[in-house]
């Protein structure tokens, strides 16, 4: 088991690598190549096909993680038909998905109510299509990724898609210094994703050749259990994802302009870094647990991991913290060709939020593993919601600051709601949970035993 998992968390690393560059590089070639005001407007438009294709917690994670299971337990028929039915749901979310959007920006004119001035109607309407292709594409590379993590291969499918990543930041970063706009990279980002996507399916073919790709409308799949973990998961990807990151876009920009959507994003990117670290453990944990099936995981060890990711992401995130008030001066000029000045208190709110990310999404990722995100998704969709309405009065007051306060009032509710729900499942109390995770012993404990079996193998 350890070497499965040091081979998948080095894969995941390479992946979280990767996407850290692409981000904190992209955005200063971006804002010179653009301005802010045109950036701001790009983040509006297509940041929430990216959020909802690749969250840990979307349209099809509750098939992935069945097909994981089922596929390690020799189950391949029933696998086939998850596969089936996740697929075909994906096709129709990337449709209604368009048509949406299509109704909101053509019909109801919400581009003029964002300000969305610097991208004509053509290339709007262009951008959208783009982004739905998107929210296909990657949603079913993350499907047929499932299909190779069933066998323990938690290292090459991240290692392959980390590599067109790489591609993808290449190419966008050419167009953006040849002088090319919005609608040249979303185009060259679509056709990244579906060349990732065609590699995962045939490289899952080569792990399980008589896996089918088909369009099925038959509801069986209720009955294993799938709808209730697959609408939860939606939910808490509309709730941390929709209206975390892109419903605070959108009341921003209507508020105060896509420039300051712009310096959101640019400190929330910085802030991001401690994520990509976590990131690097919590899907290798994600994958593991559901691999691995209920009857064969004790309370003690799910307690242990989750612990062990908790304290390990809350040091990152301190640590992270204290470096970018040392060098923030510097480096938000820096990065921006001196367009955003660095502001310590803005920081130091988003980065309280940051570290009830770090403490709380352990927690979602047990139970994520075990498809039990129904009630969950539910509460932190009702949370974000909240956080969002109380970010209408406070931006009015504070601007940007009154945001990014609604911002970190969202993760401590977030933090909560996982914490009670992680509790629930393990039927302990909360406040026993709580201390069980920050306790540095539990974590201990998990890598002690892993060590110990691991020197206890017999050696070829």
């Amino acid at each position: 088991m350890i070497e499965r998992l040091i081979a998948g968390v080095i894969g995941q690393a390479s992946a979280r690598v990767m996407v850290a560059i692409y981000q904190l590089a992209i955005i200063p070639l971006m804002i010179a190549g653009w301005g802010a005001d045109l950036y701001g407007e790009w983040l509006i438009l297509t940041g929430l096909a990216t959020y909802l294709a690749i969250s840990g917690q979307g349209l099809v994670t509750a098939g992935a993680m069945q097909i994981i299971h089922k596929l390690a337990k020799g189950e391949e028929e029933d696998a086939k038909e998850t596969l089936a039915a996740s697929f075909t749901a994906i096709l129709l979310a990337g449709f209604f998905f368009l048509l949406f959007s299509l109704c909101l920006f053509a019909g109801f004119g919400l581009g003029r109510f964002l300000s969305v001035t610097h991208i004509n109607g053509e290339e709007l309407l262009a951008l959208l299509l783009l982004v739905s292709m998107q929210i296909t594409s990657l949603s079913c590379r993350s499907l047929f990724m499932a299909i190779v993590h069933a066998t323990g291969d938690y290292a090459r499918p991240a290692l392959l898609s980390s590599a067109v990543r790489g591609g993808e930041f290449a190419g966008s970063a050419t167009i953006v210094l040849l002088g090319g706009g919005p609608l040249g990279v979303a185009g060259w980002i679509t056709i990244m994703a579906v060349i990732d996507c065609v590699a995962q399916w045939h490289f899952a073919r080569s792990h399980s050749s008589r896996l089918r790709l088909s369009l099925t409308f038959r509801l069986r799949s209720a009955r294993n259990g799938l709808v209730t973990p697959t609408l939860g998961n939606i939910a808490t990807a509309l709730a941390i994802n929709g209206i975390g990151i892109q419903g605070f876009r959108l009341i921003t920009a209507a508020t105060l302009g896509s420039a300051a959507v712009a310096v959101l994003a640019i400190y929330t990117a910085l802030l991001r870094f401690t994520e990509h670290c976590t990131n690097m453990v919590l899907p290798v944990l994600q994958l593991e647990l559901a691999r691995r099936g209920v009857e064969s995981q004790n309370r003690k060890t799910v307690l242990s991991a989750v612990g062990l990711a908790t304290l390990a992401g809350l040091v990152i995130a301190l640590s992270w913290l204290v470096i970018l008030f040392l060098v923030g001066a510097w480096l938000c000029p820096w990065l921006t060709g001196g367009q955003v000045i660095f502001d310590p208190h803005l920081l130091l709110i988003l980065g309280a939020g940051t570290l009830f990310v770090q403490a709380g999404r352990p927690s979602l990722t047990c139970l994520t593993a075990r498809n039990h995100t129904g009630a969950a998704g539910l509460l932190l969709l009702a949370g974000w919601s909240l956080a969002l309405l109380v970010a209408v009065p406070l931006v009015m007051v504070a601007g940007l600051h009154g945001v990014v306060l609604a911002l970190t009032f969202g993760e401590a509710v977030s933090f909560l709601v996982c914490l009670h729900m992680a509790a629930h499942y393990l039927a302990i109390g909360p406040w026993l949970y709580l201390v069980a995770l920050l306790h540095p012993r539990t974590g201990a404990s998990l890598v002690a035993r892993q060590w110990g079996c691991w020197r206890q193998r017999p050696r070829a």
